[in-house]
């Protein structure tokens, strides 16, 4: 019989414009992941935040950078999420992608804060811009105003569902791949503390 032992992703999660991870006990925060994306797969979430049980749906990007193997998550509903999807479908299968988050600042319960604002993808030096937007919809949904409790919201349902079929199938054929380590393709500032209540960047309020 064979023994071994399971070899675990570094997890990575957007927060306050910045990419924090965690990997075994050891957390931290880096500007940028770069890699092969090797899978792509989401998730049912269900945590508590300030007494309130919230659901939430998350995208999975695996990401390898030589022996090094990443776990980037998103939440669908998010811009952060909504854009990373989007330009992720104009990128090829198999080729070296830099993932990093964009920030503003804002006011959150009254209060400053510094939230994920959205994503930038570059390929080979070249920021890589959305597959759909406002002059080239293709049959992305937009979003619908809907009423709800006498205020009018914006209902992403339809666009969300789009985009996780767009990315099961853009990336069905991705798997691991031996790549060439890339240099300082991780980078570690400071030590943060993990919240998981916070992430999921910016949900804001434009269909694109």
């Amino acid at each position: 019989m064979a023994l071994g032992i399971r070899e675990h992703s570094t997890w990575l999660r957007f927060k306050e414009g910045a990419i924090h991870w965690s990997k075994g006990g050891t957390s931290g925060i880096c500007d940028y992941v770069e890699g092969v994306i090797t899978g792509v797969k989401y998730q049912d979430r269900e945590f508590e935040w300030q007494g309130k049980k919230i659901h939430k749906r998350e995208l999975v990007i695996d990401i390898q950078d030589g022996s090094d193997k990443y776990s980037l998550t998103d939440g669908v509903d998010s811009n952060s999420g909504i854009q990373l999807q989007n330009k992720l479908l104009n990128t090829d299968v198999g080729e070296t992608i830099r993932i990093s988050p964009s920030k503003k600042d804002d006011v959150r319960d009254g209060k400053p804060v510094v939230v994920t604002s959205g994503v930038f993808i570059n390929v080979n030096n070249e920021s890589i811009k959305q597959k759909y937007n406002k002059d080239n919809p293709g049959n992305m949904p937009e979003w619908d105003k809907v009423r709800v409790n006498g205020k009018d919201v914006w209902d992403k349902t339809a666009q969300i569902e789009f985009l996780e079929q767009e990315m099961l199938e853009h990336f069905k054929n991705a798997k691991a791949v031996e790549v060439a380590s890339t240099s300082g393709e991780f980078h570690e500032s400071e030590i943060p503390s993990w919240d998981d209540s916070s992430s999921g960047g910016d949900t804001g309020d434009t269909p694109f």
